[in-house]
């Protein structure tokens, strides 16, 4: 593990490029491996070569994280990504505001645009990245208009 690094990624959307982009960018011999959150860890054939990645500054690896750190042994993430699922607001609440003024109280949220376009207002899953290591599961009550209805909120998966 001497000849890796861990990265942060520098928004969500990155993961779905990050290998390719990486390998056009003649990374293509660096290991990468999602370790949880925003983090990757990237794993080098020599500490040559992974001195040069992080020696090339943020003009080569800024577009993909924002920052670089070396692999430790006690190394451990303090944030992971979790998809809360939202039920009980009312259809007339049904925007992004009220969405996001839920998923805040555990996170930054990463993707809540497929939540406000649904078309079944039942429930509606936002993506956050959260510091709170445990399985998320509570009522809270939202402010709509003055008015606060009761809303559940369910941790549905992991990714």
């Amino acid at each position: 593990m001497s000849l890796s690094l861990i990265g942060e990624l520098t928004n969500y959307d990155n993961p779905r490029s990050l290998y390719s982009s990486m390998d056009q960018e003649g990374w293509g011999d660096v290991s990468i491996n999602y370790i949880g959150g925003l983090s990757f860890l990237l794993s080098f054939r020599s500490k040559e070569a992974a001195d040069v990645f992080r020696n090339t500054g943020r003009d080569s690896w800024g577009v993909w994280f924002n920052s670089l750190s070396e692999w430790t042994p006690s190394f451990a993430l303090n944030h992971r990504i979790a998809v809360i699922s939202i039920t009980g607001l009312l259809p007339q609440a049904w925007i992004g505001e009220a969405f996001s003024e839920v998923a805040r109280l555990w996170g930054d949220i990463l993707h809540c645009r497929s939540a406000v376009d649904s078309k079944n207002r039942d429930r509606a899953k936002v993506v956050i990245l959260t510091h709170h290591m445990q399985r998320i599961n509570e009522k809270v009550a939202v402010n709509i208009d003055n008015w606060i209805p009761k809303t559940e909120t369910e941790q549905r998966w992991l990714s």
